[in-house]
């Protein structure tokens, strides 16, 4: 899977499978489920820099491949925000 090609740790959660160690009770409100769900779980040990992205590696919303846009950043960021579309990192 192309997640195992990210430098970065990364947590997947499941929409589909209730047993799975990380997945949102219901699949409802598209992504937005799973990053409310990440942020709840994780409230008082969150990290410094999260990327919330698509479980896909390629998207008709951006170019190229999204595990090479996450092993380009650098951490730690110079700013608080960093855009993962456009080609701008």
């Amino acid at each position: 899977e192309w997640i195992q090609e990210v430098k970065h740790p990364v947590i997947v959660y499941e929409k589909e499978m209730p047993s799975a160690r990380f997945n949102t009770p219901k699949n409802k409100a598209k992504e937005a489920s799973s990053y409310l769900q990440f942020l709840t779980d994780h409230y008082d040990n969150l990290p410094e820099h999260v990327a919330f992205t698509h479980g896909s590696d390629t998207s008709w919303h951006h170019r190229g491949f999204l595990k090479n846009k996450l092993n380009m950043v650098k951490l730690p960021l110079d700013r608080s925000y960093k855009s993962l579309n456009r080609n701008r990192l």
